[in-house]
């Protein structure tokens, strides 16, 4: 029971410790403009043929979790755009220090999560085996543990994990932004995951720089991300 206790106090003390940040823009030319969409910061970038908005996907950003951005971009032009994720450059710049990020694509959020569904059946395997030795009377902690319900919460953790997983997989297959072609006139968005930063102090701003080029425009966003009051 202490041992139980003392884990709940310490989960408590690291939820405590959590710290939220609010994420902000400033423009970085004329031809950007800050806004608020949905409650949310965001900022419009007007380049020759094409005009980028930006905003968090959270009005709050936890201190050392992946930046998440969704992103919309039009094609003002006559002619076809790319994008392609290649392009796309990040880095996170704190007391004067800059180092890239990585933006994270779609195969490697899939094949994240696909490595996660093979822990979560490794582990559930591992706990259906453990109810089958209790079932056979060979470990001396028989009569500790019911061999049913060590199999039961095996299974249970294997179909929970392969269910996350898909569904993950399939949110992912919605929200996440992919190379496209943006044909003229055709507005394309979803959601830019970015590396989490690393030893960030808690009392510090990040600022990061993100770049998306699109033909012959360049958009150049400059992001704070600031400790919550």
């Amino acid at each position: 029971m202490r041992r139980v206790m003392s884990a709940v106090l310490a989960a408590a003390m690291l939820a405590g410790c959590v710290t939220t940040d609010r994420v902000s823009f400033r423009p970085t030319t004329a031809s950007q403009m800050p806004i608020y969409r949905d409650g949310r910061s965001a900022i419009v970038s007007t380049g020759s043929l094409t005009r980028v908005v930006i905003s968090p996907k959270l009005r709050e950003q936890t201190r050392g979790q992946r930046p998440i951005f969704v992103v919309a971009i039009q094609n003002g032009g006559s002619a076809p755009v790319n994008f392609t994720l290649a392009t796309v450059n990040a880095e996170l710049n704190v007391g004067g220090a800059p180092r890239p990020l990585q933006v994270i694509s779609y195969e490697q959020l899939v094949q994240e999560e696909r490595t996660a569904q093979v822990a979560g059946l490794i582990l559930g395997a591992v706990m259906v085996g453990a109810g089958a030795a209790v079932a056979s009377g060979r470990p001396t902690y028989r009569n500790a543990v019911p061999a049913g319900s060590l199999a039961g919460a095996g299974t249970a953790t294997m179909i929970a994990s392969a269910d996350r997983g898909e569904e993950a997989i399939a949110r992912f297959e919605e929200t996440v932004m992919k190379d496209h072609t943006v044909l003229p006139g055709e507005w394309f968005g979803g959601q830019m995951h970015l590396e989490a930063p690393r030893d960030v102090p808690r009392e510090q701003v990040a600022n990061y720089r993100l770049v998306i080029r699109l033909g012959p425009d360049t958009h150049t966003f400059d992001i704070a991300q600031t400790p919550a009051p």
